[in-house]
């Protein structure tokens, strides 16, 4: 039996908690663990196949150079203040806190997912992942069974049809299989994603004010947070 009910023992820092340092860096991870959440973080991989922890494909946004990761190497990555690869931040977490790992869009499912379950594997610490990508949840259902893995949908529309499968449970129950489903606040509220939590947990992301937190704390089982209180 997987346990999960680290999913929902108190809330989870975005990226870590930054308000005052880069996302997903060492720094913002350590205010995390002051703060006792849980540490979510976002891995993809560099030219020379390491996972390194970063959210964008490229560096505009951060560093404002106008480079993508898959194209750089670790080495080169290092040259820019703070990034950081997956094995240094379990190493520096060391399972002080439960972290929540979403895997980025890779060219081809299984490299980007085979390299980081090699990292987790022997990692002592509460994790689960999640992806956007539902063959990426697939591949850890099948190579990674016991990892806990959830689902992440970015909003309610009739049209799409890969969503509408995965309301009906189709897609959900007989193939992906996650334990817990990430849903946009915008859709939240929609009774068909209301309908999900007799049978998964259901986290709500972003949270960006207290406000926000008031109006969809009856939503969702836990949220993805940007507020450090």
């Amino acid at each position: 039996m997987k346990k999960k009910d680290f999913l929902v023992s108190t809330k989870i820092a975005h990226r870590g908690i930054h308000h005052n340092f880069l996302e997903n860096t060492l720094l913002a991870f350590e205010e995390a663990i002051k703060q006792n959440y849980i540490i979510e973080l976002d891995v993809r991989l560099s030219k020379d196949n390491f996972v390194i922890v970063f959210h964008d494909s490229n560096l505009k946004r951060i560093f404002d150079i106008n480079r993508n990761i898959h194209d750089m190497t670790l080495k080169e990555l290092k040259k820019y203040k703070y990034i950081a690869t997956l094995k240094e931040v379990l190493e520096f977490v060391k399972g002080k806190v439960p972290i929540l790992l979403e895997i980025k869009y890779d060219s081809r499912v299984g490299k980007l997912e085979k390299q980081t379950s090699e990292l987790l594997d022997q990692y002592p610490g509460d994790f689960a992942i999640q992806s956007f990508n539902p063959l990426s949840i697939f591949w850890f259902r099948l190579n990674r069974p016991h990892y806990i893995r959830g689902y992440l949908v970015h909003s309610v529309l009739p049209e799409n049809f890969l969503l509408h499968c995965l309301l009906n449970h189709k897609l959900l129950k007989y193939i992906i299989k996650p334990d817990f489903i990430g849903v946009n606040l915008l859709g939240l509220k929609d009774q068909k994603i209301q309908k999900l939590r007799k049978k998964y947990i259901l986290i709500g992301y972003t949270i960006q004010t207290e406000e926000q937190l008031k109006k969809y704390l009856n939503d969702a089982d836990n949220f993805i947070c940007d507020i450090s209180k």
